[in-house]
């Protein structure tokens, strides 16, 4: 009887462990399919040109200030592009707007930290 329960137990960690095997090969399966870092779904919020008052670009490998309407350089920051997350890069690739004053710098300093 002993013998019996010890074999099911032993059954069914086996299956346990086939089972989170084949779920971790698969997911690095998935990441590794992902070429390129794409822009997290709530990039939608900072790409609105039409109401933007500043983008948010890359400049000589820093993050950079635009105005929104004349492309003009208006601030270049002592952020560097190479210590931001990926997801904040792939952001800036496309240009970050930011439709105030008061919405730019929180976007610095979200950025920033």
């Amino acid at each position: 009887m002993q013998l019996k329960l010890k074999l099911s137990v032993l059954s069914v960690l086996t299956l346990c462990a086939l089972l989170t095997s084949v779920a971790a090969i698969r997911s690095f399966a998935l990441v590794k399919n992902q070429n390129a870092v794409q822009p997290p779904p709530v990039a939608q919020q900072y790409t609105d040109y039409a109401g933007a008052e500043y983008v948010l670009k890359e400049a000589d490998g820093y993050v950079a200030v635009f105005s929104a309407r004349g492309q003009a350089l208006v601030e270049k920051t002592n952020i560097p592009v190479k210590n931001l997350r990926a997801a904040d890069r792939a952001l800036l690739e496309a240009g970050i707007t930011a439709a105030d004053r008061q919405a730019l710098l929180e976007l610095l300093e979200d950025i920033g930290s």
